[in-house]
């Protein structure tokens, strides 16, 4: 599929973190290069799959606008018998695909966002809303 989609991973630092973000860096992708070199678990994946499922089928209800606006949007993406849960759930276990996906997780796709009072002193632009610093 065309598209735009996207990996995030969130790391929460404390001062020395903060003090020392190219080490922590060194460690995201020590164990994105784990993940590589064990290539993809079918076991760990059906696991997944059963909790996509779980979350999908007990998951709280959304008002009727939004509802109607995602599926909306997801019939234009996915065929209409997974329109409602194509977001939700795993469907077809596909190691080819997951190690296509896990070597595009390097540093020429990265895009970091470091978040803190300590970066203030790195921005040199506002946001002309609300006053908040950025670079």
């Amino acid at each position: 599929e065309a598209g735009v989609h996207v990996f995030a991973v969130t790391v929460m630092l404390t001062e020395a973190g903060e003090a020392d973000v190219g080490a922590v860096g060194d460690l995201v992708f020590a164990f994105i290069r784990l993940l590589r070199e064990a290539g993809p678990n079918e076991l760990l994946w059906r696991e997944l799959q059963q909790l996509s499922d779980l979350g999908f089928r007990f998951r709280s209800l959304a008002n009727s606008t939004s509802t109607a606006s995602g599926l909306a949007h997801s019939l234009q993406e996915h065929d209409e018998e997974f329109a409602l849960s194509a977001g939700s759930c795993l469907w077809d276990y596909d190691p080819a695909q997951i190690m296509e996906l896990l070597n595009m997780l390097d540093c020429r796709h990265l895009r970091l966002v470091l978040m803190g009072k300590t970066q203030a002193d790195a921005c040199d632009s506002t946001e002309r809303w609300y006053g908040t610093l950025y670079s």
